[in-house]
C-alpha cells in the first residue's frame, strides 16, 4: 500500500509540474512490478485447460428434478409443477409471479397478487432419481406422471403450465 500512496504522489507532483524525486519513480515501479505479477498469477489460475475442464464438469452436473408445489394457505388450493431443474423452476416462477407477469396460469397469479409470496408455501413433492442407463437425457414424461400421481393426494389443484 505504500507503494500506492507514491503513485498518487506521482500525479499530484505532475499537476503542480514540480519535478518527480527519484524515490517516487522508484516507488511507481514497484507498483506496476507488482500489478504485474498479481496480473499474472491470476492469468495462470484462468487457463484456457481450465476453462475447458470447468465446462465439461457443468456438462456433467445433474440437477436434482422432480415435482414441486405452491399451495395457498388461504385457499388451500394446490398448484402443481414439475421441472427438470428444480430449484431453477421454482424461482423462475416465483420471480415472474413476483413482477406480476406469470400468464401460463392466471388463478396462480391472481393468488400470488391477493395473498402475497407470505399466503404460500413453496415445497418439493418428490425427486426423481436419473437412471443408471446415460443414454436416457429426457424425463419429462417420467416427471409428469409423477405428478399426475401425486396429484391424486389432493382434491383442490392445478397444473402449473410452463
Amino acid at each position: 500500500f505504500a507503494a500506492l500512496f507514491h503513485v498518487g504522489a506521482v500525479f499530484r507532483r505532475r499537476k503542480t509540474r514540480r519535478p518527480i524525486h527519484g524515490a517516487t519513480v522508484v516507488s511507481f515501479s514497484i507498483c506496476v512490478l507488482s500489478l504485474y505479477i498479481c496480473f499474472t498469477k491470476y492469468k495462470e489460475r484462468f487457463k484456457l485447460d481450465n476453462k475447458k475442464e470447468l465446462k465439461e464438469k457443468y456438462k456433467q452436473m445433474k440437477p436434482e428434478m422432480g415435482v414441486f408445489m405452491y399451495k395457498c394457505l388461504p385457499s388451500g388450493k394446490a398448484y402443481l409443477g414439475f421441472g427438470k431443474n428444480i430449484n431453477a423452476a421454482i424461482n423462475g416462477i416465483s420471480l415472474q409471479l413476483s413482477t406480476g407477469n406469470y400468464p401460463p396460469n392466471k388463478n396462480l397469479q391472481e393468488d400470488w397478487k391477493k395473498y402475497g409470496e407470505n399466503g404460500f408455501e413453496i415445497s418439493v413433492l418428490e425427486i426423481l432419481e436419473y437412471d443408471e442407463d446415460e443414454t436416457k437425457n429426457d424425463y419429462t414424461e417420467d416427471l409428469r406422471a409423477l405428478r399426475e400421481l401425486l396429484a391424486e393426494k389432493f382434491t383442490d389443484f392445478e397444473y402449473i403450465k410452463k
